[in-house]
């Protein structure tokens, strides 16, 4: 029963903190805001996340998570690898969008984190390019790692750039832009 409740209060704490990072962003929502909205004093939220960053770690890590099930997802029958493709980057588009302004962040968050932290978020980080790598590799891309490092500089890029840029095009319209790039020409629509 204890531990139930120690979850479920985890739970609610990274909920809120993620309402909090995406509403004010990470450099203007503080542990104080974070305890208020839970509804339980300061120091009990020091009691599950050491500081913010590792508290918003915990939610990039959630997210990287989210990605790699989506990335992991085996193709459907009848369904050709570039169209797969495309599905799987019109749903990760859709996470990235969801979670935008926590995922536009996550510089400054690092700045406060143990080199092992780091390191985990790497390591994480680094199974879904596999994953991604895996993909353009089915598909015939002339340099997976490469492409690779371009999908998601350029899903971060768009990310930032909406920030400012209100007409940026939609998510799916430019998940559809960029898979074309990859695409050898007989198989862009």
């Amino acid at each position: 029963m204890i531990m139930t409740a120690h979850l479920d209060t985890r739970v609610k704490i990274e909920k809120e903190a993620a309402n909090l990072f995406n509403k004010k962003g990470f450099a203007a929502t503080s542990m104080s805001d974070i305890a208020e909205a839970v509804g339980i004093t300061k120091a009990s939220l020091y009691h599950f996340f050491k500081n913010k960053e590792s508290l918003y770690l915990s939610l990039i890590g959630q997210v990287i998570s989210e990605a790699q099930l989506i990335l992991g997802r085996g193709r459907s029958e009848g369904i050709d690898h570039v169209d797969h493709l495309k599905q799987l980057l019109h749903d990760l588009m859709e996470l990235a969008s969801s979670k935008e302004r926590l995922m536009r962040q996550p510089e400054m968050a690092l700045m406060g984190t143990s080199p092992g932290e780091c390191l985990l978020l790497v390591g994480e980080v680094s199974k879904l390019e596999k994953l991604m790598t895996e993909h353009l590799v089915v598909i015939g891309h002339e340099n997976p790692s490469l492409g690779t490092q371009i999908v998601f500089h350029s899903l971060f890029g768009y990310l930032k750039r909406r920030q400012f840029d209100k007409d940026s095009p939609p998510p799916n319209e430019f998940a559809d832009y960029l898979i074309s790039l990859f695409l050898p020409r007989e198989n862009i629509n």
